[in-house]
């Protein structure tokens, strides 16, 4: 993009973000006073919760709360103050209906200003677990030029479970563990080590269960090259590919390798089998592959012995290495109402970052989501609901999912997504995991920066809608038949509007075509106004253009 363009169209459309969040705020009654608990990672539970003598943990301070609730004043706010620190969070952290605030004095659990709050779901892994590959059976499996510097640690030793095995047919993140290190995700043992290799040649397409064709033949593909041949199949080998559309892409067990035919046999059927769908090449990549540990920041884990084996990217001697662990979401409020959760580092989980299922006026604000397996933040359910100022990135399956509203009714949910920063948002499931999701009825995102993503960026599902005032960027770039913005199959669901948002450098150039907004398969009766659009998609077939409108009205 033109550089004054990148500077002053983004200051154009973000400017009325100040006066959004000073009017926003004024929603909130200021009060003269309040009742704060303070946690620290140096406090002890059996403290009395101030700040000479804090609590330790979230969950001494939830109960003290409790109790100050039934002794206090409904008409003073109570705020939990908690300092900074890393507070491992081994299984969800909920707040309830229980938990719950009134209008003019809210709960808040806020972290302390300028301190660093951290609540991971990840175990952390100490660096003298970790020691050189004495067995030889495994070590000559490695690459020479590697095989000296792959370490292994014995999870199990470690208090480490029973790891789950990947699924022989799956989409998007199941629940098997991810290790980071100094807060990056690593990466799973994979070939090629970027981008795809192509399927050479289709031999047997196998059934499409998404055309609802029986049986269970799976597909079966010739490859070009040697390198399959060094995997051992019995051990597990995945591959995740694109195998029929450049829109939906899946992970599918290995069930054999023939070295003579270069042919592999898939364990299950894709869902549309393995057909030229698209124009472009089929495409795959192997993923958790022992004899691919070959590059710094890969990692294999052996889910039958409970080891890690792991290339390190540096120095292991002071490096953070976490193993994701925790299965449900870091933070949960259920039923809660008048709560605001401020400032903190919500991270590695297997679930979702946080979640806000039903309730009333829940905020969250000012928090940074990361390396989570699932969705950032997620608002399910409930009205007046608002998620504002947070950093979501590095998440699984999506970053931020608004939901609310009666459609029967045509009810809103009046919740709210604003001045949010969302980026790299599909690290696990490529395609229809959305930087912001608006679903239900009477929703909206506004004043939020989306950016990198192989695929959409914006889902939008159910009635009366707004997205306004956004800046989305750098989106589509490894898909086709896609766009940035992407809403259809339910001619039922309209009545939303798309305005006064900049959308720029948009699609790949891979054959079928792009869009920036994209109505599809009879979708009808939005308004798309006064939006900025710059290098938007690509021709492709000769169908598409920057707003797409595929048999709708």
């Amino acid at each position: 993009m033109n550089i004054e363009l990148r500077r002053t169209v983004p200051m154009m459309i973000l400017s009325g973000s100040i006066l959004h969040f000073v009017q926003a705020q004024s929603k909130v009654p200021l009060v003269s006073s309040s009742v704060q608990v303070v946690v620290s990672p140096e406090g002890d539970d059996s403290g009395a919760g101030t700040m000479e003598d804090p609590f330790a943990t979230l969950e001494r301070a939830r109960t003290h709360v409790r109790e100050l609730k039934r002794d206090t004043s409904s008409s003073q706010p109570i705020t939990v103050l908690v300092r900074g620190g890393n507070y491992p969070i081994q299984s969800t952290f909920i707040l309830s209906e229980q938990d719950s605030g009134t209008p003019k004095a809210p709960i808040r659990w806020l972290a302390a200003p300028s301190e660093e709050v951290r609540l991971s779901g990840g175990r952390v892994l100490p660096s003298s677990a970790f020691q050189p590959v004495n067995d030889e059976s495994v070590a000559i499996r490695f690459d020479p030029e590697v095989r000296g510097k792959i370490v292994v640690a014995d999870l199990k030793n470690l208090g480490v479970g029973e790891l789950p095995r990947y699924p022989d047919r799956f989409r998007g993140a199941p629940m098997v563990p991810e290790l980071f290190f100094n807060d990056q995700r690593m990466t799973p043992a994979r070939w090629p080590n970027e981008g795809w290799a192509s399927v050479a040649k289709i031999i047997d397409s196998g059934i499409a269960i998404g055309r609802n064709e029986t049986g269970d033949r799976p597909g079966v593909f010739e490859y070009s090259g040697d390198r399959p041949t060094r995997w051992k199949a019995a051990d597990g080998v995945w591959l995740l590919g694109y195998w029929c559309f450049d829109w939906f892409e899946e992970t599918i067990r290995v069930d054999s390798i023939d070295p003579v035919k270069h042919q592999i046999t898939l364990a299950k059927p894709a869902q549309y089998g393995i057909k030229a769908g698209n124009p472009s090449p089929r495409r795959y990549r192997a993923v958790h592959v022992l004899e691919e540990l070959d590059q710094p920041g890969e990692y294999y884990l052996d889910t039958a012995a409970g080891r890690l084996y792991f290339l390190p990217p540096g120095e292991l001697k002071g490096a953070r290495m976490t193993l994701s662990e925790q299965k449900g979401a870091v933070i949960s409020l259920k039923n809660a109402a008048h709560v605001i959760f401020r400032g903190f580092t919500v991270e590695e989980s297997l679930g979702d970052g946080i979640e806000v299922v039903d309730g009333n006026d829940v905020m969250i604000q000012q928090c940074e989501v990361r390396n989570v397996r699932q969705l950032g933040i997620r608002i399910n359910g409930g009205t007046d609901h608002r998620v504002d100022r947070c950093q979501i990135h590095d998440t699984g399956t999506g970053g931020l999912l608004i939901k609310g509203g009666d459609r029967t009714s045509l009810t809103p949910g009046r919740h709210l997504a604003t001045n949010n920063h969302i980026w790299r948002f599909s690290q696990h499931q490529l395609t229809y995991a959305s930087g912001i999701s608006l679903e239900g009825v009477g929703n909206r995102a506004a004043h939020n920066l989306l950016h990198d993503a192989p695929h959409m960026a914006v889902a939008i599902r159910g009635n009366d809608h707004v997205f306004e005032y956004n800046i989305v960027r750098d989106v589509c770039t490894a898909s086709d038949d896609a766009g940035a913005c992407y809403k259809g199959r339910n001619p039922s669901s309209r009545g939303n509007v798309i305005r006064y948002n900049l959308w720029s450098d948009i699609g790949s150039p891979m054959g079928h075509g792009t869009a920036a907004i994209y109505f599809d398969d009879g979708d009808g009766g939005e308004t798309v106004f006064g939006n900025i659009f710059v290098r938007c998609g690509y021709y492709g077939k000769g169908n598409f253009g920057t707003i797409f409108c595929h048999g709708g009205a």
